[in-house]
């Protein structure tokens, strides 16, 4: 993708509600990012809403969702799988939480191993302007992935509403803080193999 203020972005955005460009990132230790959008992100602000629970912490609110929400996120992410993975797998959501973060909040560097096979998505809801960073990441994700010649491969990810990142759940990720507003919804999906063999185009 080309680099974009936010203002390009939105009116990028606007433009072209069917843009369908993804980025895709792999490393040789079978560890993956798809960077995508999902034109009908303004349905799933109702996670907020339609949470079974609301924890409150000193950086952010976080809430507890159904992981077999009615929208049909699974459907979605199953297809962009398939078009980047070359091989084939099934998913069934397992966890589901969304997180609206106050002044400050952010999320120390981790994964998601608590159960094996997993896919995690981010989908963003919110633009960070240049009035609520102190420097260029602020508000970002970032993303870390070990090459087996022992580098990292780091990326940044600057969240605007729609977009999406798909990613194996031993990729190892974080959020630098920012000023609110800041709001997200996540999804673990467990996965099982239907075969490794590569696809054939």
């Amino acid at each position: 993708m080309s680099q974009l203020n936010n203002t390009e972005w939105k009116t990028f955005l606007k433009d072209n509600q069917n843009y369908t460009c993804d980025n895709y990132y792999n490393t040789d230790t079978n560890q993956f990012i798809i960077e995508t959008e999902h034109p009908d992100w303004k349905e799933y602000l109702r996670v907020f809403t339609d949470a079974f629970q609301r924890s409150e912490y000193p950086d952010r609110v976080q809430y507890s969702i159904d992981p077999n929400f009615k929208l049909d996120i699974t459907g979605w992410i199953d297809k962009k799988l398939k078009q980047h993975l070359n091989y084939s797998i099934n998913i069934k959501p397992y966890e589901a939480w969304a997180i609206e973060y106050k002044d400050g909040g952010y999320q120390a560097i981790h994964n998601h191993t608590q159960q094996s096979n997993l896919i995690s998505m981010i989908m963003f809801f919110d633009t960070i302007t240049e009035e609520q960073r102190r420097q260029p990441t602020d508000g970002c994700t970032y993303t870390l992935m070990p090459q087996t010649d022992g580098n990292q491969m780091c990326s940044h990810f600057n969240p605007y509403p729609g977009k999406v990142i798909i990613m194996d759940g031993k990729v190892f990720h974080g959020t630098y803080p920012c000023r609110a507003p800041r709001r997200c919804f996540v999804v673990n999906f467990k996965f099982e193999y239907i075969t490794m063999e590569p696809k054939i185009d």
